[in-house]
């Protein structure tokens, strides 16, 4: 029986550089989309910034790897001067990883490039892959490296910032939407407000959303089918839950694993506890918690602690929430919502997802007082007296309903507002901003705040 040596591994190299023997002309993108974030991305490459671009499963990383690398080839830089280097092809070896990039870098096949392009993905599948990514920049300090991960760093590599790529945002749903169907919304920047042309349209478009916006093979494959997109339940959890990704973190039983993550995305956004989760899903409270490190940890769930408006976060807090990060995992699990009552946890799920792409700084929780539910609670400033901001989900607000909201801050003393406190309450179509008792509330369609969020986002997509 023989070794696997280095040499062995060549075909499977120039398999995925194709460009060097067939030259620039072989890579072709343009049948891909560009996320949001691909313009900042390149442009860190193309300054031969360290960047590490994280995700979730499918959310289009390697593809954003093969448009960096187009984008390189077109503005100058030779073939044998770039290398994408794919982690899971490695046999899971650090000296194969780190003797091919040496290979690469002694024997490319040009001076004309002075500073090469080395692009590695998924690089999560290598051990101590943040070191590795660290010593790599080190020791070749001309190469532009950017790596991807489906998984964050334990221990960040200092030299690397990094790019978060999020399933589809509602703005870049929108945008192909658009581009097929003509404009529906855009921002109006004489009247510093978005400008729509039927609520009622964006609204159905944001239901089409919650339903298949959510990875880049749906939201931008034109089909509103589910068996078009997802063969079935088991082909979702194999996409986003690849077995050996849970193998990375210590986890032997991915069938119990997925049981756990179907139930959770059924319960998206309701307050649940470790005990009451073991119970539902048979298994040991320290496996659910291993569990639930592991969905957080691969951007697959968002958790969501307690606080209370007059003492603030929870201690010890036995309950919180968990939210999909992606709202159209429950459609490709149990199926699609219409624009009823049904779609308000999921309403609630890409609110989440959307605050989420704020500037760092922003610490969100949820919370209860007086048994009403506080599904956002939104804390930004200096530590001693951080100003708050209330969120709340009225999906059948009107006109005739506003005074409901007001009502809801009766329940609360004015010490427990907080300094510069403001109101959001988020509704299906209603729009309308008043004051009461000096507090500021606003009444905002749910569609138009995701959709502006994501904007604004794509404005200067956040790096870390």
């Amino acid at each position: 029986m023989r070794a696997i040596e280095i040499a062995d591994l060549d075909s499977r190299l120039a398999a995925d550089n194709p460009w060097w023997e067939a030259g620039a002309d072989v890579i072709q993108t343009s049948g891909f989309r560009q996320r949001a974030c691909l313009a900042k991305a390149q442009a860190r490459s193309a300054n031969g910034l360290p960047t590490l671009i994280t995700g979730p499963r499918r959310s289009g990383k390697s593809i954003l790897l093969r448009q960096i690398a187009a984008d390189a080839l077109t503005n100058g830089t030779e073939p044998h001067d770039l290398l994408i280097l794919r982690g899971d092809s490695l046999l899971n070896d650090d000296t194969f990883f780190s003797t091919t990039i040496e290979r690469f870098m002694t024997n490319r096949g040009s001076e004309t490039t002075p500073r090469p392009v080395l692009l590695i993905d998924d690089t999560h599948c290598l051990p101590e892959w943040e070191i590795l990514l660290e010593e790599t920049s080190h020791r070749y300090p001309t190469a532009r490296v950017t790596a991807t991960s489906a998984a964050p760093p334990i221990l960040a590599p200092p030299s690397f910032e990094r790019i978060h790529m999020p399933p589809v945002t509602f703005f870049e749903f929108m945008q192909f939407r658009e581009a097929a169907d003509g404009a529906q919304i855009r921002f109006d920047d004489e009247q510093n407000a978005i400008a729509v042309a039927s609520m009622a349209q964006i609204n159905q478009a944001f239901v089409e959303y919650l339903n298949f916006g959510g990875m880049p093979e749906a939201a931008f494959s034109g089909h509103r089918s589910l068996d078009a997109i997802y063969p079935g339940r088991q082909a979702y959890l194999d996409g986003v839950l690849r077995q050996y990704l849970p193998i990375l973190f210590g986890i032997n039983n991915p069938q119990e694993l997925q049981r756990i993550f179907q139930i959770l995305a059924h319960n998206s956004g309701e307050e649940i506890s470790i005990e009451h989760l073991a119970e539902l899903g048979g298994v040991a409270k320290n496996t659910i918690r291993k569990y639930l490190d592991f969905l957080g940890a691969t951007y697959q769930l968002q958790r969501l602690d307690k606080f209370d408006p007059m003492t603030g976060p929870y201690a010890r807090a036995r309950k919180f929430k968990l939210y999909l990060t992606d709202p159209s995992a429950h459609a490709a699990l149990f199926g699609p919502v219409g624009e009823g009552a049904e779609a308000t946890r999921l309403v609630e799920s890409a609110i989440l997802a959307a605050a989420l792409l704020r500037p760092a700084g922003t610490e969100l929780y949820y919370g209860l007082w007086k048994r009403r539910e506080v599904p956002f609670i939104a804390l930004t400033g200096p530590s001693r007296n951080k100003s708050r901001a209330y969120f709340y989900l009225d999906w059948a607000a009107t006109e005739e309903t506003q005074l409901d909201g007001y009502a809801r801050l009766a329940n609360f003393p004015p010490e427990a507002l907080g300094p510069e406190p403001y109101v959001e309450i988020f509704t299906q179509s209603l729009s309308a901003a008043t004051e009461f008792d000096g507090v500021e509330v606003r009444f905002t369609p749910a569609a138009l705040y995701c959709w502006e969020m994501g904007r604004q986002a794509a404005l200067d997509w956040p790096v870390f």
